[in-house]
């Protein structure tokens, strides 16, 4: 957690994106799975940590248009317009709580962490954009993401690792076609002009 030099107590809000716009998803395919999943209390969720008027996130995808920037080349770590991150569609904002922090500890704490979050070491059952989140309200001294978010990649990789049999994963998720491991932030390319 973060020793504070100085900072305010400010909100901070964890953004809930249904994932995808183009390709397979802008027919709205994430949405459907996540109502169909929303039973279970899982879905397949981009999600990005708000504050000071920035939402930050990681992915495998290179900044682009319609980021604000990244700390450095390498990092999957980016920023965006709160509520807007290109290549998904806005859900629901989450408060997570208050941290004492203000610009300059987030910017020494996304520094700290860009190391450990390249672009290259994306996966999207293990190290996913719900992953970097919940590591950096760790770092602002905040709670857990909620289980709606993480779940779903959590069985997922769980499944994939052979730590519980494809019916295990069934009753976790409450799925009946066994489809886990091709719902979750995958390695699109966010290129708004792509049909």
């Amino acid at each position: 957690a973060i020793v504070s030099s100085g900072g305010q107590r400010v909100t901070v809000l964890l953004n809930i994106y249904d994932i995808g716009t183009y390709g397979v998803f802008k027919y709205g395919v994430c949405k459907l799975v996540n109502t169909a999943l929303q039973p279970t209390g899982m879905g397949a969720f981009h999600c990005g940590v708000e504050l000071f008027g920035h939402e930050w996130s990681y992915s495998y995808i290179e900044p682009r248009a319609g980021y604000l920037g990244a700390p450095s080349r390498d990092s999957g770590i980016f920023a965006c317009k709160p509520r807007h991150c290109p290549g998904h569609s806005f859900v629901d904002s989450i408060p997570m709580g208050s941290a004492d922090v203000d610009s300059g500890d987030l910017q020494s704490i996304l520094m700290g962490l860009e190391m450990g979050w390249p672009a290259v070491r994306y996966d999207m059952l293990t190290k996913n954009c719900c992953h970097f989140c919940q590591d950096l309200c760790a770092q602002l001294g905040l709670g857990a993401l909620p289980t709606r978010v993480t779940g779903l990649a959590s069985a997922c990789a769980s499944l994939a690792a052979g730590e519980v049999s494809l019916m295990d994963c069934r009753s976790t998720i409450g799925s009946t076609n066994g489809g886990c491991s091709s719902i979750c932030c995958g390695s699109q390319t966010l290129d708004p002009e792509l049909p």
